[in-house]
């Protein structure tokens, strides 16, 4: 006589639950997304909002069956929905990784685009939108943040985004040079900024405040 032996119920349970999480690891999702080309298909859903004037932050989600991943384009522009907020831009790529969480909370590297008016605060909801210029692309996809000193990235994305003349600077550089403790002076800031136009292919004295 044939004998089969019945395994102890904890093994049965156990493996029936290692069976439902494989599925649940093998979810399938599509691949990933550029975030306003998702936003606009329904791959997925997000919601951003200010955090000062270096990032926004957000929680960004996938759709049934959406991707596993965002990417956030050089340039993406975030637009601040209260009236006189600067607007952001967004600085190199970002990638958010969806392949094992429906949502994740973000933070992207960005730099302010409108001069004069105040940074976006936590209470300020961000919309994302492409990017406005290939000028604006080609520079944020052109900067490295590390080893460059912040107040030559935001001189040189002003450039880009409102081309102002150099008077409207001075109160900014003057309190970048005091706020570096003398590690810095307005001249460096305006001759970072131009390099890093340079790097990206721009030419400084098409902008006003290089003339």
């Amino acid at each position: 006589m044939l004998r089969y032996s019945v395994p102890a119920v904890g093994t049965v349970i156990l493996f029936v639950s290692l069976a439902c999480v494989g599925l649940a690891a093998a979810e399938p999702v599509a691949p990933p997304v550029e975030l306003i080309e998702g936003l606009q298909s329904g791959q997925i859903w997000a919601q951003f909002w200010g955090a000062g004037d270096t990032g926004v932050s957000g929680v960004v989600g996938r759709a049934e069956g959406g991707p596993g991943g965002v990417t956030v384009a050089p340039g993406t522009q975030f637009w601040a929905q209260a009236a006189g907020r600067q607007g952001q831009t967004s600085l190199g790529s970002s990638r958010i990784d969806l392949g094992s969480s429906a949502y994740a909370q973000v933070w992207i590297p960005t730099a302010c685009t409108n001069i004069g008016r105040p940074a976006p605060t936590a209470e300020d909801i961000m919309v994302p939108s492409p990017c406005p210029s290939q000028d604006m692309a080609r520079l944020s996809r052109s900067l490295v943040l590390e080893g460059v000193h912040r107040p030559m990235v935001q001189v040189a994305v002003w450039a880009v985004a409102n081309d102002p003349p150099a008077r409207s600077l001075r109160r900014y550089l003057a309190e970048q040079a005091r706020l570096s403790e003398g590690s810095l002076t307005a001249d460096d800031i305006m001759y970072g900024a131009a390099d890093l136009l340079r790097i990206s292919g721009l030419d400084p004295a098409a902008y006003r405040m290089f003339r």
